[in-house]
């Protein structure tokens, strides 16, 4: 899976900044960022997966609506504004 999200709780970003101004540069942010450094102050890593709004569940929420599907935090990342609007369109306020 792309790594296009990531979600770390308010206590864990102070202590990835501290770390990261000991450690030498290293230009791969992902690696070093969510890798090396997370590693080092123990962040435990969880899939998003589930959170991610499937192509099925899209089709799931059109055809049978949004109590059908599971909550979900994110779409695909390659959707059109046109898509996105739509989708926001089938879930009730």
């Amino acid at each position: 899976m792309a790594g296009w999200a990531i979600l770390y709780s308010q206590d864990v970003v102070p202590r990835l900044l501290k770390v990261a101004q000991t450690l030498p540069y290293f230009w791969i942010d992902d690696v070093h960022i969510t890798g090396v450094i997370a590693d080092k102050i123990g962040v435990p890593r969880t899939q998003l997966a589930s959170f991610i709004l499937s192509t099925i569940s899209i089709q799931k929420l059109k055809v049978l609506g949004p109590k059908y599907i599971e909550q979900f935090m994110f779409s695909p990342p390659d959707m059109s504004l046109d898509k996105i609007m739509a989708i926001w369109n089938l879930i009730p306020e």
